[in-house]
Protein backbone atom coordinates (compact mmCIF):
# COMPACT_ATOMS: atom_id res chain seq x y z
CA UNK A 1 0.00 0.00 0.00
CA UNK A 2 2.83 2.23 0.95
CA UNK A 3 4.78 1.26 -2.61
CA UNK A 4 1.37 2.54 -4.57
CA UNK A 5 0.76 5.35 -2.78
CA UNK A 6 4.59 6.42 -3.46
CA UNK A 7 4.07 5.90 -6.82
CA UNK A 8 0.75 7.57 -6.93
CA UNK A 9 2.27 10.98 -5.68
CA UNK A 10 5.67 10.12 -8.65
CA UNK A 11 2.33 9.91 -10.65
CA UNK A 12 1.02 13.66 -9.64
CA UNK A 13 4.95 14.81 -9.47
CA UNK A 14 5.49 14.06 -13.73
CA UNK A 15 1.77 14.66 -14.47
CA UNK A 16 1.30 17.00 -17.73
CA UNK A 17 1.04 20.80 -17.57
CA UNK A 18 -1.95 22.36 -18.76
CA UNK A 19 0.24 25.36 -20.54
CA UNK A 20 3.30 24.63 -22.62
CA UNK A 21 5.91 26.01 -22.05
CA UNK A 22 9.01 24.29 -23.99
CA UNK A 23 9.07 21.46 -26.72
CA UNK A 24 9.32 17.44 -27.05
CA UNK A 25 13.71 17.52 -26.19
CA UNK A 26 12.94 19.48 -22.61
CA UNK A 27 10.12 17.05 -21.80
CA UNK A 28 12.95 13.87 -22.63
CA UNK A 29 15.13 15.36 -20.09
CA UNK A 30 13.22 16.28 -17.16
CA UNK A 31 10.08 13.94 -17.21
CA UNK A 32 10.88 11.45 -18.74
CA UNK A 33 14.91 10.87 -18.09
CA UNK A 34 14.11 11.91 -15.08
CA UNK A 35 11.48 9.17 -14.50
CA UNK A 36 14.04 6.82 -15.90
CA UNK A 37 15.97 7.14 -13.39
CA UNK A 38 13.85 7.32 -10.65
CA UNK A 39 11.96 4.10 -11.38
CA UNK A 40 15.92 2.02 -11.84
CA UNK A 41 16.84 4.08 -8.30
CA UNK A 42 13.56 2.32 -6.78
CA UNK A 43 14.34 -1.03 -8.43
CA UNK A 44 17.54 -0.69 -6.98
CA UNK A 45 16.56 0.10 -3.70
CA UNK A 46 13.70 -2.61 -3.50
CA UNK A 47 16.11 -5.44 -4.35
CA UNK A 48 18.71 -4.27 -1.87
CA UNK A 49 16.81 -3.61 1.09
CA UNK A 50 13.97 -6.52 0.18
CA UNK A 51 16.04 -9.13 -2.11
CA UNK A 52 19.15 -10.62 -0.97
CA UNK A 53 22.10 -8.56 -3.11
CA UNK A 54 24.65 -10.17 -2.01
CA UNK A 55 25.11 -14.27 -0.51
CA UNK A 56 28.67 -15.02 0.11
CA UNK A 57 29.49 -18.90 0.17
CA UNK A 58 30.80 -20.52 3.88
CA UNK A 59 32.92 -23.45 4.23
CA UNK A 60 34.59 -24.95 7.66
CA UNK A 61 37.13 -21.95 7.81
CA UNK A 62 34.15 -19.61 7.92
CA UNK A 63 31.82 -21.88 9.87
CA UNK A 64 31.97 -20.39 13.41
CA UNK A 65 30.67 -16.90 11.97
CA UNK A 66 26.94 -16.29 10.52
CA UNK A 67 26.22 -16.41 7.19
CA UNK A 68 24.55 -12.97 7.60
CA UNK A 69 28.11 -11.38 8.86
CA UNK A 70 29.88 -12.56 6.72
CA UNK A 71 27.41 -11.17 3.58
CA UNK A 72 27.09 -7.67 5.86
CA UNK A 73 30.47 -7.42 6.06
CA UNK A 74 31.50 -8.36 2.09
CA UNK A 75 28.84 -5.62 1.26
CA UNK A 76 29.93 -2.99 3.40
CA UNK A 77 33.77 -3.22 2.69
CA UNK A 78 33.43 -4.52 -0.86
CA UNK A 79 34.36 -7.38 -2.88
CA UNK A 80 36.90 -7.66 -5.28
CA UNK A 81 38.03 -9.35 -8.69
CA UNK A 82 41.21 -10.43 -10.22
CA UNK A 83 42.22 -8.48 -13.64
CA UNK A 84 44.76 -11.62 -14.42
CA UNK A 85 41.73 -13.97 -14.54
CA UNK A 86 39.93 -12.16 -17.31
CA UNK A 87 41.90 -13.57 -20.03
CA UNK A 88 42.00 -17.20 -18.89
CA UNK A 89 40.10 -19.83 -19.85
CA UNK A 90 36.85 -20.72 -18.37
CA UNK A 91 36.47 -24.24 -16.61
CA UNK A 92 40.17 -25.29 -17.73
CA UNK A 93 42.02 -22.11 -15.93
CA UNK A 94 39.19 -20.56 -13.97
CA UNK A 95 35.58 -21.63 -12.17
CA UNK A 96 34.76 -17.87 -13.46
CA UNK A 97 36.02 -14.90 -14.89
CA UNK A 98 37.33 -12.93 -11.84
CA UNK A 99 38.13 -15.67 -9.80
CA UNK A 100 41.36 -17.21 -9.34
CA UNK A 101 43.54 -18.79 -6.73
CA UNK A 102 47.05 -17.48 -8.11
CA UNK A 103 47.87 -15.23 -5.46
CA UNK A 104 51.38 -14.55 -7.34
CA UNK A 105 51.45 -11.07 -8.83
CA UNK A 106 47.78 -10.44 -8.78
CA UNK A 107 45.72 -7.09 -9.90
CA UNK A 108 42.73 -6.73 -7.95
CA UNK A 109 40.00 -4.49 -8.58
CA UNK A 110 37.16 -3.64 -5.57
CA UNK A 111 33.44 -3.29 -6.34
CA UNK A 112 32.22 -0.57 -4.07
CA UNK A 113 30.06 0.81 -6.55
CA UNK A 114 27.08 -1.24 -5.69
CA UNK A 115 26.62 0.22 -2.20
CA UNK A 116 25.80 3.67 -4.16
CA UNK A 117 24.07 2.93 -6.96
CA UNK A 118 20.04 3.58 -5.88
CA UNK A 119 21.87 6.52 -4.23
CA UNK A 120 23.31 8.04 -7.37
CA UNK A 121 20.62 7.14 -9.59
CA UNK A 122 18.33 9.08 -7.64
CA UNK A 123 20.85 12.41 -7.51
CA UNK A 124 21.19 12.08 -11.12
CA UNK A 125 17.34 12.30 -12.08
CA UNK A 126 16.95 14.81 -9.97
CA UNK A 127 19.83 16.82 -11.89
CA UNK A 128 17.92 16.44 -14.81
CA UNK A 129 14.92 17.48 -13.36
CA UNK A 130 16.62 20.86 -12.54
CA UNK A 131 17.37 23.12 -15.71
CA UNK A 132 13.54 22.99 -16.41
CA UNK A 133 12.66 24.03 -12.68
CA UNK A 134 14.47 27.10 -13.49
CA UNK A 135 13.01 27.66 -16.93
CA UNK A 136 9.84 27.22 -15.02
CA UNK A 137 10.71 29.98 -12.37
CA UNK A 138 12.23 31.67 -15.19
CA UNK A 139 8.81 31.77 -17.10
CA UNK A 140 6.63 32.68 -14.17
CA UNK A 141 3.21 31.52 -15.69
CA UNK A 142 3.56 34.48 -18.62
CA UNK A 143 2.39 32.21 -21.67
CA UNK A 144 -0.36 30.76 -19.23
CA UNK A 145 -1.47 34.64 -18.56
CA UNK A 146 -0.91 35.33 -22.03
CA UNK A 147 -3.55 32.22 -23.36
CA UNK A 148 -5.95 33.42 -21.01
CA UNK A 149 -9.39 31.68 -21.06
CA UNK A 150 -9.36 31.39 -25.33
CA UNK A 151 -9.78 27.02 -24.91
CA UNK A 152 -12.98 27.69 -22.80
CA UNK A 153 -14.35 30.04 -24.51
CA UNK A 154 -17.15 28.84 -27.19
CA UNK A 155 -17.09 29.68 -30.60
CA UNK A 156 -20.72 30.77 -30.56
CA UNK A 157 -19.10 33.47 -27.97
CA UNK A 158 -17.77 35.56 -31.22
CA UNK A 159 -17.50 38.69 -29.92
CA UNK A 160 -15.78 38.11 -26.30
CA UNK A 161 -13.28 35.82 -28.37
CA UNK A 162 -12.53 38.40 -30.43
CA UNK A 163 -11.91 40.49 -27.66
CA UNK A 164 -9.03 38.44 -25.94
CA UNK A 165 -7.63 37.77 -29.64
CA UNK A 166 -7.58 41.76 -30.27
CA UNK A 167 -5.57 42.21 -26.86
CA UNK A 168 -3.51 39.52 -27.52
CA UNK A 169 -2.43 41.29 -31.08
CA UNK A 170 -2.21 44.15 -29.78
CA UNK A 171 0.19 43.19 -26.65
CA UNK A 172 2.88 41.92 -29.32
CA UNK A 173 2.26 45.04 -31.70
CA UNK A 174 2.68 47.40 -28.90
CA UNK A 175 5.06 45.90 -26.77
CA UNK A 176 7.53 45.28 -29.45
CA UNK A 177 10.26 47.82 -28.92
CA UNK A 178 10.20 47.15 -24.75
CA UNK A 179 10.81 43.46 -25.00
CA UNK A 180 14.51 42.73 -24.51
CA UNK A 181 15.19 39.54 -25.19
CA UNK A 182 15.38 37.98 -21.84
CA UNK A 183 12.74 35.23 -22.28
CA UNK A 184 14.22 33.78 -25.28
CA UNK A 185 17.65 33.78 -23.60
CA UNK A 186 17.17 32.32 -20.67
CA UNK A 187 14.94 29.36 -22.86
CA UNK A 188 18.58 28.89 -24.60
CA UNK A 189 20.72 29.02 -21.37
CA UNK A 190 18.47 26.23 -20.17
CA UNK A 191 19.19 24.03 -22.97
CA UNK A 192 22.78 24.75 -23.27
CA UNK A 193 22.53 23.54 -19.58
CA UNK A 194 20.64 20.49 -20.57
CA UNK A 195 23.27 19.82 -23.16
CA UNK A 196 26.28 20.58 -20.41
CA UNK A 197 24.12 18.21 -17.56
CA UNK A 198 23.97 15.09 -20.10
CA UNK A 199 28.12 15.06 -20.77
CA UNK A 200 28.52 15.77 -16.86
CA UNK A 201 26.51 12.98 -15.93
CA UNK A 202 28.11 10.21 -18.66
CA UNK A 203 31.37 11.46 -17.12
CA UNK A 204 30.01 10.49 -13.84
CA UNK A 205 29.04 7.34 -14.58
CA UNK A 206 32.14 6.33 -16.32
CA UNK A 207 34.18 7.38 -13.40
CA UNK A 208 32.06 5.56 -11.31
CA UNK A 209 31.90 2.33 -13.23
CA UNK A 210 35.78 2.40 -13.20
CA UNK A 211 35.90 3.43 -16.97
CA UNK A 212 34.26 0.87 -18.76
CA UNK A 213 30.90 3.07 -19.09
CA UNK A 214 31.74 4.47 -22.43
CA UNK A 215 32.35 1.55 -24.30
CA UNK A 216 29.71 -0.40 -22.29
CA UNK A 217 27.12 -0.38 -24.86
CA UNK A 218 29.21 -1.11 -28.15
CA UNK A 219 31.05 -3.65 -26.04
CA UNK A 220 27.48 -5.20 -25.32
CA UNK A 221 26.38 -5.01 -28.79
CA UNK A 222 29.45 -6.64 -30.10
CA UNK A 223 28.94 -9.14 -27.94
CA UNK A 224 25.83 -10.24 -28.47
CA UNK A 225 25.91 -9.72 -32.08
CA UNK A 226 29.02 -12.38 -32.32
CA UNK A 227 28.72 -15.04 -29.24
CA UNK A 228 30.69 -17.77 -29.13
CA UNK A 229 31.37 -19.59 -26.17
CA UNK A 230 35.06 -18.09 -25.75
CA UNK A 231 33.79 -15.14 -25.08
CA UNK A 232 33.32 -13.05 -22.07
CA UNK A 233 30.14 -11.47 -20.97
CA UNK A 234 31.45 -7.54 -20.96
CA UNK A 235 28.35 -6.82 -18.63
CA UNK A 236 29.92 -9.66 -16.27
CA UNK A 237 33.13 -7.88 -16.90
CA UNK A 238 31.99 -4.50 -15.36
CA UNK A 239 28.54 -6.20 -13.30
CA UNK A 240 30.50 -9.27 -11.96
CA UNK A 241 28.07 -11.91 -10.76
CA UNK A 242 30.28 -13.71 -8.50
CA UNK A 243 33.46 -12.02 -6.76
CA UNK A 244 35.85 -12.67 -3.81
CA UNK A 245 35.65 -11.10 -0.29
CA UNK A 246 38.44 -11.43 2.23
CA UNK A 247 37.99 -10.59 5.74
CA UNK A 248 40.44 -10.59 8.94
CA UNK A 249 39.49 -12.07 12.36
CA UNK A 250 41.59 -13.01 15.44
CA UNK A 251 41.58 -16.79 15.61
CA UNK A 252 41.42 -18.74 19.20
CA UNK A 253 45.35 -19.05 19.86
CA UNK A 254 45.09 -14.95 19.46
CA UNK A 255 46.29 -14.79 15.85
CA UNK A 256 45.36 -12.67 13.23
CA UNK A 257 43.32 -14.93 10.59
CA UNK A 258 42.87 -13.87 6.79
CA UNK A 259 39.32 -16.05 5.34
CA UNK A 260 38.37 -15.94 1.81
CA UNK A 261 35.21 -16.35 0.37
CA UNK A 262 33.38 -16.05 -2.80
CA UNK A 263 30.43 -14.09 -3.10
CA UNK A 264 27.16 -13.94 -5.77
CA UNK A 265 26.06 -10.32 -6.15
CA UNK A 266 22.26 -11.02 -7.41
CA UNK A 267 22.35 -7.38 -7.88
CA UNK A 268 24.53 -7.05 -10.46
CA UNK A 269 22.27 -9.25 -12.80
CA UNK A 270 19.56 -6.13 -12.17
CA UNK A 271 22.70 -3.36 -12.42
CA UNK A 272 23.98 -4.64 -15.98
CA UNK A 273 20.64 -4.61 -17.37
CA UNK A 274 19.35 -0.91 -15.59
CA UNK A 275 22.60 0.68 -17.00
CA UNK A 276 22.77 -0.78 -20.57
CA UNK A 277 19.18 0.87 -20.98
CA UNK A 278 21.10 3.87 -19.68
CA UNK A 279 24.21 3.77 -21.82
CA UNK A 280 21.63 3.96 -24.96
CA UNK A 281 19.30 6.47 -23.50
CA UNK A 282 21.98 8.92 -22.69
CA UNK A 283 23.84 8.56 -26.09
CA UNK A 284 20.26 9.36 -27.96
CA UNK A 285 19.80 12.18 -25.73
CA UNK A 286 22.96 13.62 -26.11
CA UNK A 287 22.54 13.47 -29.81
CA UNK A 288 19.25 14.41 -30.09
CA UNK A 289 20.06 17.50 -27.77
CA UNK A 290 22.89 18.44 -29.70
CA UNK A 291 21.10 18.57 -32.64
CA UNK A 292 18.42 20.63 -30.99
CA UNK A 293 20.68 23.27 -29.60
CA UNK A 294 22.20 23.97 -33.52
CA UNK A 295 18.97 24.32 -34.85
CA UNK A 296 17.79 26.39 -32.00
CA UNK A 297 21.43 28.86 -32.45
CA UNK A 298 19.93 28.89 -36.31
CA UNK A 299 16.45 29.74 -35.86
CA UNK A 300 18.07 32.34 -33.48
CA UNK A 301 20.09 34.09 -36.50
CA UNK A 302 17.58 33.31 -39.06
CA UNK A 303 14.47 34.96 -40.04
CA UNK A 304 13.78 32.50 -42.67
CA UNK A 305 13.32 29.29 -39.47
CA UNK A 306 11.61 31.46 -37.10
CA UNK A 307 8.72 32.21 -40.20
CA UNK A 308 8.48 28.94 -41.02
CA UNK A 309 8.15 27.94 -37.36
CA UNK A 310 4.66 30.26 -37.31
CA UNK A 311 3.88 28.69 -40.62
CA UNK A 312 3.80 25.19 -38.82
CA UNK A 313 2.04 26.04 -35.96
CA UNK A 314 -1.14 26.88 -38.58
CA UNK A 315 -0.54 24.71 -40.81
CA UNK A 316 -4.20 24.15 -41.53
CA UNK A 317 -4.43 27.67 -42.36
CA UNK A 318 -1.89 28.12 -44.44
CA UNK A 319 -4.15 28.58 -47.77
CA UNK A 320 -5.60 31.78 -45.71
CA UNK A 321 -3.00 33.70 -44.66
CA UNK A 322 0.41 32.84 -46.75
CA UNK A 323 4.02 32.94 -46.46
CA UNK A 324 4.77 36.38 -46.92
CA UNK A 325 2.10 37.76 -44.44
CA UNK A 326 3.41 35.83 -42.09
CA UNK A 327 7.02 36.79 -42.23
CA UNK A 328 5.72 40.44 -42.98
CA UNK A 329 4.46 39.65 -38.83
CA UNK A 330 7.61 38.10 -38.07
CA UNK A 331 10.17 41.04 -39.66
CA UNK A 332 8.08 43.19 -37.05
CA UNK A 333 8.76 41.06 -33.77
CA UNK A 334 11.81 40.99 -31.97
CA UNK A 335 13.27 37.41 -31.28
CA UNK A 336 11.81 37.72 -27.80
CA UNK A 337 7.90 38.49 -29.07
CA UNK A 338 8.34 35.73 -32.18
CA UNK A 339 9.76 33.23 -29.18
CA UNK A 340 6.55 33.87 -26.87
CA UNK A 341 4.18 34.25 -30.11
CA UNK A 342 5.62 30.98 -30.53
CA UNK A 343 4.99 29.53 -27.54
CA UNK A 344 1.22 30.87 -27.54
CA UNK A 345 0.42 29.17 -30.85
CA UNK A 346 1.49 26.14 -29.17
CA UNK A 347 -1.22 26.93 -26.51
CA UNK A 348 -4.57 27.74 -28.30
CA UNK A 349 -6.71 25.98 -30.75
CA UNK A 350 -4.95 27.13 -34.75
CA UNK A 351 -8.50 28.99 -35.27
CA UNK A 352 -7.39 31.02 -32.39
CA UNK A 353 -3.69 31.01 -33.81
CA UNK A 354 -4.60 31.95 -37.58
CA UNK A 355 -7.10 34.82 -36.55
CA UNK A 356 -4.74 36.21 -33.92
CA UNK A 357 -1.70 36.59 -37.01
CA UNK A 358 -4.61 37.69 -38.90
CA UNK A 359 -5.39 40.72 -36.16
CA UNK A 360 -1.97 41.39 -36.08
CA UNK A 361 -0.94 41.54 -39.78
CA UNK A 362 -4.35 44.38 -40.22
CA UNK A 363 -2.55 46.34 -37.02
CA UNK A 364 0.49 46.27 -38.65
CA UNK A 365 -0.47 47.78 -42.14
CA UNK A 366 -2.94 50.35 -39.86
CA UNK A 367 0.36 51.80 -38.44
CA UNK A 368 2.09 51.72 -41.74
CA UNK A 369 -0.26 53.36 -42.91
CA UNK A 370 -0.36 56.21 -40.37
CA UNK A 371 3.59 56.70 -40.19
CA UNK A 372 2.99 56.82 -44.21
CA UNK A 373 3.10 55.21 -47.52
CA UNK A 374 6.08 53.09 -48.21
CA UNK A 375 7.28 53.79 -44.17
CA UNK A 376 8.53 50.85 -42.30
CA UNK A 377 8.28 50.41 -38.71
CA UNK A 378 11.82 49.59 -37.20
CA UNK A 379 12.18 46.80 -34.43
CA UNK A 380 15.87 46.24 -33.97
CA UNK A 381 16.52 42.27 -33.91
Amino acid sequence: MVLLETFGELKKFFQPSKVIIDNIIHKMHYRWTTMLFIACCTLVSLNQFFGTPIECITNKETKPYSEKFINTYCWIQSTFSIITSWNKTIGIEIPYPGIDNNLDDKQVVYHAYYQWVGILLFIQGLTFYLPHSLWKRKESGRIGKLKMDLDKILFDKEYERNKQLKILANYFIDNRKQSNHCYLNWFILVEILQFANIIIQIRLINKFLGGYFHQYGPDVYHFLMNYNDGMINPMIRVFPRVTKCTFRMFGASGTLEKHDTLCILSINILNEKIYICIWFWLYLLTIITGLSLIYRMAIYFLNQLRTKRIEKQISDFNDCINHYDIDFIIQHLNKDQWFTLNLLLKNIDPINGYELLSMMKEILHEKQMIIGNGGKILIPN
